[in-house]
């Protein structure tokens, strides 16, 4: 049997499974230009994608970056980025549609050009 629960102090969703509670990494946390290389930087592995809030693709690709999310467990750290408040990132990364995904790895994007 599994049951969720939200641990208030960590402010991350948990899982309960047989008794045992199981941390889940808060996935598509939003990530701005101040905290993105911090990010980058703290975790080995990130996926960032580059959404609009009113992208229709974007809100229909959130159940399956959930689900990534939930397998990959805290192996990968996953983070939004708001086009229109984080121009100059979008900029920096040549973003030219939504949404799109970076993969970094050990800090460096694996972007093929």
């Amino acid at each position: 049997r599994i049951s969720f629960a939200f641990d208030k102090t960590k402010n991350n969703p948990v899982r309960i499974k047989g008794g045992e509670i199981e941390r889940k990494q808060q996935h598509g946390k939003r990530i701005d230009q101040r905290k993105f290389w911090q990010t980058i930087r703290e975790h080995s592995t990130v996926v960032v994608e580059f959404y609009s809030a009113t992208c229709k693709h974007c809100k229909k690709l959130e159940a399956g970056i959930t689900e990534l999310s939930e397998e990959a467990g805290n192996d990968v750290y996953f983070g939004k980025v708001l086009i229109p408040d984080e121009l100059s990132l979008a900029d920096e990364y040549e973003i030219s549609s939504v949404p799109t995904l970076l993969l970094f790895k050990d800090g460096e994007s694996e972007r093929n050009p």
